[in-house]
């Protein structure tokens, strides 16, 4: 159980290589790059004890 105060942290990070784009539009394999954070402090979802 996370102690009081504390922060989940979700990190995605992901890249795409894009079939249908040609390779003349860049070097290599045309591809994007999509990163994201999330941070929720604890307690914010977390249900209370009853």
């Amino acid at each position: 159980m996370p102690l009081p105060g504390s922060v989940t942290t979700v990190r995605i990070s992901t890249q795409v290589t894009l079939p249908l784009m040609p390779t003349a539009l860049g070097d290599g394999k045309p591809s994007f790059k999509v990163e994201s954070v999330h941070r929720v402090p604890r307690g914010t979802y977390v249900e209370a004890h009853r």
